[in-house]
């Protein structure tokens, strides 16, 4: 089918770089293009409905270029689907996300920054700063510029929570995940299910529309502003009136978060927000096509000499469209770092002193060339030294000298009266 790629065309360099939800992420490449495989798990795959997600990564081909490129760079959109033998559905490939949404943790180890790191909150005993509320605000501005945007082609984003949004550490950009869970023309890929905790903020959180969509995002933006993810469900509405010092968009806030199904959400409202907390800086209307003009009859043109194309500039700085399939920029994947003042355990030094016997069995000349090499099964025992003649000599004689003691010991005993 199209769309479709064989698992076995893929280079897998890193299994499980991050997995959780109803699937794992492998860190591949495809024709020498980094990507990331998203495998679904066996109880998933029973709820995938394998057209409608062929029509998902089809849509994004549909769109005009301008619009593409834009998806591109605010969306993880699937670009194949991955099958297996007999074409059985595994997964889909995404895009990787670039490096800026990407943070820098402990021991050199990289991970991807969701929204929610921008909380101010206490880990382990040790208060996380998180952001200032303009960054804040800059960020819910940038999400509800790509909902809104999104909406307009009637595609909802149906799970839109903090573990699911990327973004910069400035809250300028943001780079949404699990875009195989959106609904769209193509229909849904899977049967939408709110989790627990959003059932209780979002009425028909089950049912999502353009108005869940909304009111989901007023509960994301609510937990960011207060400093209160983990405890966003009991947050009083006196507290939420504070918002943003008490201006209209507090107030937009709460009445979408709280909104009814079948309620018109007050969209022009989410634009005035959107363009307030982002800057004058704002999102088009989708491209349009034009009217085609009526044709003119024209003069034959005298035939000229080929002209050779100039090269075309590129869309943006960071993704790169080759066709119909984005390269995204590459990344390193994920090294598991060992803690320097850990014991090795026994997997990490009992090769290598396997190695260390075989080298000294092989000469000086390949001693310790790999200390991390596993031993040859089939290489030679090492040679052992041999013991000296006269040793063997000495133990012998004391034997026989013990032997004729006993022996005269015995005749003694005999011959006395």
């Amino acid at each position: 089918m199209a769309g479709d790629t064989d698992v076995r065309a893929l280079v897998i360099t890193a299994r499980d770089a991050y997995s959780g939800g109803n699937s794992s992420l492998h860190s591949c490449s495809l024709r020498g293009r980094p990507m990331l495989f998203k495998e679904y798990s066996r109880e998933h795959l029973g709820r995938v409905d394998p057209d409608a997600l062929g029509g998902l990564v089809a849509w994004r081909g549909r769109l005009e270029p301008g619009d593409r490129s834009y998806l591109d760079q605010v969306a993880a959109w699937p670009l194949h689907r991955v099958t297996g033998e007999r074409g059985r559905l595994l997964g889909v490939l995404v895009p990787a996300a670039s490096p800026r949404f990407m943070q820098k943790l402990s021991w050199d180890r990289r991970a991807p920054r969701t929204i929610g790191r921008l909380t101010r909150r206490t880990e382990l005993g040790n208060v996380r700063a998180g952001a200032t509320p303009a960054v804040k605000r800059m960020a819910v501005g940038r999400v509800a510029e790509i909902v809104l945007w999104l909406h307009r082609f009637g595609v909802i984003v149906n799970d839109l929570q903090t573990e699911n949004i990327l973004s910069t550490a400035d809250g300028s950009a943001i780079y949404l995940l699990d875009c195989d869970a959106m609904i769209g023309p193509w229909g849904a890929v899977c049967p939408p299910q709110a989790p627990p905790y959003m059932r209780e903020v979002v009425p028909d959180a089950d049912n999502p529309t353009a108005t869940t969509d909304l009111a989901r995002l007023s509960w994301v933006a609510i937990g960011l502003l207060l400093d209160a993810v983990a405890n966003v469900i009991t947050v009083s509405p006196d507290a939420l009136r504070g918002l943003d010092g008490g201006d209209q968009y507090g107030e937009l806030l709460i009445r979408t978060a709280g909104a009814k199904g079948g309620v018109a959400p007050p969209v022009a409202q989410w634009h005035e927000l959107t363009a307030a907390w982002t800057g004058a800086e704002h999102r088009p209307t989708p491209t349009e096509p034009s009217p085609q003009p009526q044709p003119q009859p024209q003069p034959q043109p005298q035939p000229q000499p080929p002209a050779e194309e100039a090269p075309r500039p590129a869309l943006h700085a960071e993704p790169v469209l080759a066709g119909d399939v984005l390269a995204p920029p590459p990344i390193t994947p994920p090294i598991r770092h060992y803690h320097r003042m850990r014991r090795p355990r026994m997997h990490e030094w009992l090769p290598a002193r396997f190695q260390d016997t075989a080298a000294r069995s092989a000469g000086p000349a390949t001693a310790r060339s790999d200390p991390w090499r596993a031993p040859l099964l089939d290489a030679p025992p090492p040679a052992t030294r041999a013991k000296a003649p006269g040793r063997r000599l000495l133990i012998i004689g004391a034997v026989a000298a013990l032997t004729a003691l006993f022996a005269i010991a015995d005749l003694l005993l005999e011959v006395r009266p």
